[in-house]
C-alpha cells in the first residue's frame, strides 16, 4: 500500500508558513482587501510559478554562467514571476484602489511563490527520507528566512509600483528601481547565505 502519508506532510507544511505571513500581513491592513481577490491573487502566483519552473529548468540547463551571476539571475526571475502574478491577476481591477494595496498583492503574490518552492524543497527532502520533525524543523526555518524574504522585497516592489503609479511621469524610473532594490535584495542575501556556507 502507497504511503500518501509524507507527501501530504509536506505540501501542508510548505504552505503553512505563507498561509501564517499572509495573516499576519492582512491584518495590518486598516482597509482590508477582499478574501476572495486575496486568494484568488495566492493561487495565479502558485499556477504561474509552476508554468515558470519549466523556463527556470531551460534557463539552468542552457546558461552555464557564474555562480553569482546564476544568483542574480535567478533572483531577477522569481521577481517577475511574482510581478506577473500581481500583473495579470489584481492590476487594473478595481480593488486596487489605494497605494498600500499594491504592497498587500505583491506580499500575496510573493507568498503564493514561496508556497511553491517550500513545497518543492519539502517533496525533496520527503521523497530522500521521511522525519516529520526534520521536515517542521526546515519549513520553520524558511518561515524566518526565505519566506519572510520573499516578502519582504515583494512589498519594496509592490512600494516602488504604487510610485509608478501615483506619478506617471516618472512611471518607468519607479517600476526599474523597484525591480533593481527587490532583485538586489533578493541576490545579496542567497550570495551572503553562500558565502557564509
Amino acid at each position: 500500500m502507497v504511503n500518501y502519508f509524507p507527501l501530504i506532510a509536506a505540501v501542508l507544511l510548505g504552505i503553512l508558513p505563507t498561509i501564517i505571513w499572509l495573516l499576519f500581513f492582512l491584518s495590518k491592513d486598516k482597509n482590508p482587501e477582499s478574501k476572495k481577490k486575496i486568494i484568488e491573487v495566492f493561487l495565479y502566483s502558485i499556477l504561474i510559478t509552476l508554468i515558470a519552473l519549466y523556463f527556470f529548468n531551460f534557463i539552468n540547463y542552457y546558461l552555464p554562467a557564474s555562480l553569482l551571476f546564476y544568483l542574480f539571475l535567478n533572483a531577477f526571475l522569481e521577481e517577475i514571476i511574482k510581478f506577473s502574478s500581481f500583473r495579470f491577476s489584481i492590476f487594473k481591477h478595481h480593488e486596487l484602489d489605494e497605494p498600500v494595496d499594491f504592497m498587500i498583492y505583491m506580499i500575496t503574490a510573493g507568498l503564493g511563490f514561496a508556497a511553491i518552492e517550500n513545497t518543492l524543497y519539502s517533496f525533496s527532502f520527503s521523497l530522500e527520507y521521511f522525519n516529520i520533525a526534520s521536515l517542521f524543523q526546515i519549513n520553520a526555518v524558511r518561515f524566518l528566512g526565505a519566506n519572510f524574504l520573499h516578502a519582504l522585497v515583494s512589498a519594496i516592489l509592490g512600494y516602488y509600483l504604487a510610485l509608478a503609479y501615483a506619478f506617471l511621469k516618472k512611471k518607468k524610473r519607479y517600476i526599474i528601481t523597484g525591480f533593481f532594490w527587490a532583485t538586489f535584495l533578493h541576490f545579496s542575501t542567497r550570495s551572503s547565505q553562500i558565502s557564509i556556507f
